[in-house]
């Protein structure tokens, strides 16, 4: 990229001319006869600088105007070509969309240069024809209206595509009241707002419900726990270790099973204008274990498995959409792809910065007969105080790379909530960045995860695997600038670290990270404590510290700046607290053997070393930390989203307190 520019997403060809355009005291937009006004008016609203106004008609003054064209003779439908002289501005784009894609590289221009812009010749266009991002409202929080319209806002200044938020049980089915009467849900009406401004943003707003397994919200209630496939306690007799505890998926030979499914299409898919619908049925590991076993004997797990697809394919026809499936189960079937809906699309997806992407998208190509698919990696924030940065943007990068070479239709990018969606949302708005950024332009983004995966049997990182950081500066400073609108430019590096923090406990968890884990483990067990040596808690702790100074630096132009600062803040100082924690966790374990968890033997039998003077004293300041933080998490999760299961994540503080009470006498 020629030195000086900045942009987010990378365009593809940039030419520097000679000269700049200085803007007049007004310019004029002059949009094409039949051109949505939108896009135009929106720039009009967040440019920093010069006066704009909008009309139509022919050019009368090219030194004054911003000239738009629709036509032909840009290729890629999604494409524009911007063109910046001294005699003038002029866009040319193939589509709306394309025009609202070219005025965003100006208004980035704009940010970075101010009055007077440089001669440039940009042509510009997205690797993915779909690129999309994944929410989770149903683990945990349920965002408030307001909130998901500035997330709306946020993708669409990323060239964000698609949009997508899962759901389960956590929408207002008014006929099954009782569905979600433990949750403040999303009303059709906050989805109704939500669609109209995607549509306005030229982002499709997909529809997504969970259809086979991850059912139990709705099977754990008296009242729909009859339509489930197995018990729990029955699937580990058979010998399965699972982790839930009510039915996990639908009997599909259940006719009430069935019709549950349908009411719940006809209520929630409405509500949405896009012509696709996705219909989940991943996970569902326990089909044909229980109620429908004599199916199982006679079809197999795999065809009954495909009849349900083609079951839930139906019902979205019935509604006028195409479906879309995550790949996971039929990835264990892939001489049944062929019998899946022509038209369906398959998510592909996968966590970890070295999953095999390759060998899937791969298959997918081969035996998916055309059937369209995407990469769909993650921004690895789940299960994580944090963020895991390195592992997010290596795996997005993989996805990007292999989707590219293998023809994916689209990438999606997945932001999990599981064990109740402890991570606030800023830990997850740089990983959203970089996924826009690969998935538009793959080349101009540097994969910064590590050459070899950790070894997850040990959690140890292989000798050798350092990592490069330096080569995404040029993507973290323009994220600072023109996402983060941070006027210091350091927004971005700040969040980037925070999300490295997982890396310096020495010790590394498959889908998840170590501070999530030491956070949550009770006292008096010993396992995950463990895990973490004094010196990585020593480093943890000491750059959770800088870092919280560093974010007092910050200049955010943005209408939720105070909340994104504050939530990263809050994340540190959870951090710094955990390491706190944890070694009064040590010191407690190491004073009384019998005190130790009796499953670790090897521990029991190290030799008991005396408390810390300092112990209650250390103890009595973890209980009113822990309180504090407690009120903060509180007031940053209802500023951004409604009550609704907020209690999952308090009684983990609270369980904190108890502790720092019971375990000083």
């Amino acid at each position: 990229m020629p030195k000086g520019l900045s942009f987010l997403p990378m365009p593809k060809r940039i030419a520097t001319q000679s000269g700049s355009f200085k803007l007049p005291e007004v310019v004029h937009i002059v949009l094409p006869s039949g051109a949505v006004t939108f896009g135009a008016e929106r720039f009009i609203a967040r440019a920093s600088v010069g006066t704009w106004r909008l009309r139509r008609g022919p050019s009368l003054m090219p030194l004054e105007e911003l000239r738009i064209e629709i036509n032909d003779t840009v290729a890629h439908a999604q494409g524009y070509h911007l063109q910046i002289s001294p005699d003038g501005l002029a866009l040319t784009a193939r589509s709306d969309a394309g025009v609202f894609y070219g005025l965003q590289t100006l208004e980035q221009l704009l940010r970075s240069h101010g009055g007077k812009l440089p001669a440039l010749d940009i042509e510009d266009w997205p690797d993915f024809e779909r690129r999309g991002v994944y929410h989770d409202c149903a683990r945990g929080k349920v965002p408030k209206r307001e909130t998901l319209l500035q997330l709306v806002e946020d993708l669409a200044s990323l060239k964000v595509n698609e949009f997508q938020l899962y759901v389960e049980n956590a929408f207002e089915f008014r006929k099954h009241p009782g569905m979600y009467d433990d949750t403040t849900p999303l009303t059709p009406e906050d989805i109704l707002a939500v669609d109209a401004a995607c549509r306005e943003r030229f982002i499709d707003f997909v529809p997504s419900l969970t259809s086979l397994g991850h059912f139990e919200k709705i099977l754990g209630r008296p009242q729909y726990r009859h339509l489930g496939e197995i018990e729990p306690e029955d699937l580990r007799k058979q010998g399965m270790d699972i982790w839930w505890n009510t039915p996990w998926t639908l009997c599909v030979t259940d006719d009430g099973a069935r019709q549950l499914l349908r009411d719940m299409y006809d209520e929630f898919v409405p509500n949405f204008s896009s012509g696709i619908f996705n219909i989940c049925c991943d996970e569902s590991w326990d089909l044909g274990k229980g109620r429908s076993k004599a199916l199982l004997d006679k079809i197999g797990q795999g065809q009954m498995y495909v009849d349900w697809v083609n079951y839930c394919d139906g019902l979205a026809k019935g509604h006028g959409r195409r479906i879309q499936m995550w790949g996971d189960i039929i990835l264990n079937h892939p001489d049944l792809i062929n019998q899946l809906p022509r038209n369906a699309t398959l998510l592909e997806w996968g966590y970890e910065s070295h999953h095999q992407f390759e060998e899937h998208c791969a298959l997918f190509q081969q035996r998916g007969e055309g059937r369209p698919y995407y990469v769909c990696p993650g921004t690895s924030t789940w299960a994580t105080l944090a963020g895991r940065t390195r592992n997010a943007f290596g795996n997005m990068h993989n996805a990007a790379r292999a989707g590219l070479k293998y023809e994916a239709a689209g990438f999606l990018n997945t932001d999990w909530g599981d064990g109740g969606h402890q991570h606030l949302l800023a830990v997850s708005l740089l990983p959203f960045a970089y996924g826009a950024a690969v998935s538009w332009d793959c080349d101009a983004m540097h994969d910064p995860s590590i050459p070899q995966m950790p070894d997850w049997s040990t959690g140890i990182v292989p000798e050798g695997s350092k990592a490069d950081d330096k080569k995404l500066k040029p993507f973290l400073d323009a994220a600072a600038i023109h996402f983060f609108r941070d006027s210091t430019g350091a927004a971005a590096h700040i969040a980037y670290e925070i999300g490295l923090l997982y890396e310096r406990f020495g010790w590394q968890r498959f889908n998840g990270s170590l501070d999530y884990y030491l956070f949550r483990e009770k006292f008096d067990f010993a396992n995950y404590v463990n895990r973490a040596e004094t010196k990585g808690l020593d480093r943890v702790q000491a750059d959770a510290e800088s870092l919280l100074k560093q974010l007092k630096t910050l200049k955010l132009d943005r209408g939720d700046a105070a909340q994104i600062v504050n939530e990263l803040a809050h994340t540190c100082r959870v951090i710094v607290h955990t390491c706190k924690r944890t070694r009064l966790r040590k010191a407690w374990l190491a004073a009384d053997p019998a005190k130790r968890n009796p499953e670790h033997e090897k521990l029991r039998a190290l030799p008991p070393q005396a408390l810390p003077k300092t112990f209650k004293r250390d103890m009595a300041a973890l209980k009113k930390e822990a309180t504090a933080l407690r009120a903060e998490f509180r007031k940053l999760w209802l500023n951004r989203n409604k009550p609704s299961r907020h209690a999952d994540v308090d009684a983990e503080f609270a369980r904190l307190i108890k502790e720092y009470v019971r375990f000083a006498k």
